[in-house]
Order: structure tokens, then sequence, then C-alpha cells
């Protein structure tokens, strides 16, 4: 066999060596790109801009270990993740930003009432990625109905906390709910307010009497004339036995001792009815 016949049979074999890997070489290429997609999609970072809305969808976008990933991202532990993406309350997550009077960007984010309660965490943005700085529980009990919202009090550029219907207190025939209100101080939840909003209470007088009374208060932030603060004011309505009263107080920051003072309650009452004092209907013609 001469060094031609040699040559070309080197060559066959060559390209059918080649064309038998071929497919499993393009086969490995065509799978890549699908690698490549899940692992972004696992490991995509938050929205640059961190609006309320876009970082909600985030949050609860993906799969369920995705959720997980992104929670655990933020600060918070593998297993509370992994019970707060199979509950599904992430759709009704909360995420809002806040204003502090400081250069730090924060967020707080309030994850609602589900197996473990509810709760609300402070975050700080750290280039483009954000972090848990506290976080407090809280009780959900009787009618997990603990809501927050964000507004300014004592300056029209600081947002303060509230967080509505908070467990505070429960046992046989009895049940406390407060309002909480938080500040941010030195990247902490401070807490600045905590006051009674709703009270069940079902007893029996030392006179046998039995008594079932229902305390629910609303609270509305008001302007102040001639000032930049505003003030938190409370309308508690109590039913005793069919009974109604309503108080009404309010809550101003003073700043010396650094707390929120409540005035005294002072009774609400309608005015007199009047419709005794209008001039008598025309009577009207029979037929």
């Amino acid at each position: 066999m001469n060094a031609c016949t040699l040559f070309s049979i080197a060559i066959l074999t060559f390209g059918f060596t080649l064309q038998g890997q071929q497919p499993a070489s393009t086969q490995k290429l065509d799978s890549a790109p699908e690698t490549t997609a899940s692992q972004q999609s696992a490991s995509m970072p938050p929205p640059d801009s961190a609006q309320p809305r876009e970082m909600e969808d985030w949050l609860n976008s993906g799969d369920e270990q995705e959720k997980i990933n992104r929670l655990v991202s933020l600060g918070i532990d593998k297993a509370t993740a992994k019970i707060l993406t199979s509950d599904g309350i992430l759709d009704n997550i909360l995420w809002k930003s806040l204003r502090t009077g400081s250069r730090q960007t924060y967020a707080i984010l309030f994850i609602p009432c589900g197996s473990l309660g509810a709760d609300l965490y402070l975050l700080s943005k750290q280039g483009k990625s954000w972090h848990i700085l506290d976080e407090t529980g809280l009780d959900c009990h009787y009618d997990n109905s603990v809501s927050v919202e964000i507004m300014p009090i004592r300056s029209p550029e600081i947002d303060e906390v509230l967080v509505h219907h908070v467990g505070m207190e429960r046992g046989t025939g009895y049940s406390r709910q407060n309002l909480n209100v938080f500040s941010i101080a030195k990247d902490k939840l401070k807490l600045e307010l905590d006051t009674e909003e709703v009270v069940v209470s079902m007893y029996t007088r030392s006179n046998g009497i039995d008594v079932d009374e229902l305390q629910r208060s609303s609270f509305v932030v008001l302007p102040v004339s001639q000032s930049h603060t505003r003030i938190l004011e409370e309308t508690q309505c109590d039913l005793m036995n069919d009974k109604l009263s309503v108080l009404r107080r309010q809550f101003r920051w003073n700043a010396i001792k650094g707390r929120y003072l409540p005035t005294k309650f002072v009774p609400v009452v309608a005015a007199p009815d009047s419709i005794a004092s209008f001039p008598p209907a025309a009577k009207q013609p029979m037929h």
C-alpha cells in the first residue's frame, strides 16, 4: 500500500469521525441558550427604578424557587421564604419607598397575614441591591386585618409608618388590637406610638349584669394651621350593651420629650334635630 493510498484512507477516516461527532456538537450548542436563560431568570436583579409596583412584580414573578431566591437575596432566611411562598400571599405584598431626610435610600416591605403572622421589613439600597436592616413581626389575631400606610406627620419631608390592627392581647371574652407608628432611626424601625385601636370585651360584672362592649377607633392625619407639622386625630366609638358613645382626641409630637402626647378625650355629639324648625310642608290638594 503506497503513501497516496494511506493518505486517502486517513482523509476518509477523519471525515467520518467529524461527521459522527457533529450532531452531538450541534445539540450541545442548541441547549446552551436554555441553560443561560434559566440562570438569568433565577438571578435576575431587582429593577433599577425600584418603583413599588415593579418591586412587587419582581418578588412575585417566576416559579416557586425563583420567588424563594429573591426573598433570600433581600435577607429573609430560606425557611421563612419557603413558607411565605407556599402561603400564596406574595400577591398582596406591599413595597413602599420611605423619605427619611437622609441620602440613604430606604423602603419598607410589608408581608400580610399568613401562617407566620405578618411582617414589616426595613430595607436600604446598597449599589443595585436591597438588603434588610430591621424587621418586626406583627400578630394577626383575631381577624387577619393588619395593614400598613405611609404618612408624613412630624415633617412634610419625613415619612412615618402606620401599622393598623396589630394583635396585642387576647383571652376568654377579650381581644385587643393596637395602632403602631414607627419612625426610622439609625437604620432601625423605632416605635413612636402604641395605642388601642379595637377592643372587644365580654364579661359579667359583680352585680350579675353581662357586658358586651366593642370599642373601635379611626385615625386621620390633619394639618396644623400655620405650621408644617401635622397631628394624628383619633375618633373612638364605644358600643356597650347597645349604648353608643363617641370620643375624640389628638396626638401631637413633643420635641422636648421626644414622643407623641395625647390630649384628653372629649365627647362628640350631633347637633340637636332641627327638623321641627322647618315650616310644615304644603298640603297637596285631594282629587
